[in-house]
């Protein structure tokens, strides 16, 4: 019997992270394998947004549906934690983006 080369075992394995494709003004998201605790955020193939999943782990919960993380410096690449700030929808980040306001939900606390 061939073993399955999934995962680890494939010679093709890049360590769980892949790239998105380019959406919107960004190019290529970073996506990774998710960690079984935060599997409702995961999409069909079992991957989540980088940097989503790193704003759940610092807060502590898996991020809804219609938060959104943005990138200060709008590097979709750059998902370090300082440079991440949740707003609680499309609409909030985009007013920010625009007025400065309304303020995120969540941003590192040396911001």
């Amino acid at each position: 019997i061939k073993e399955r080369m999934t995962g680890k075992s494939n010679p093709s394995w890049k360590g769980g992270v892949t790239y998105e494709k380019k959406r919107g003004n960004y190019d290529n998201p970073v996506l990774v394998r998710c960690p079984e605790k935060y599997k409702k955020m995961a999409r069909k193939r079992g991957y989540v947004l980088e940097h989503r999943l790193k704003v759940a782990k610092e807060i502590g919960r898996m991020l809804k549906s219609e938060e959104v993380v943005h990138h200060i410096d709008h590097d979709p690449q750059n998902n370090n934690i300082e440079n991440l700030m949740l707003f609680r929808n499309n609409r909030e980040h985009k007013l920010y983006e625009h007025n400065g306001s309304p303020e995120p939900i969540w941003q590192p606390s040396s911001q």
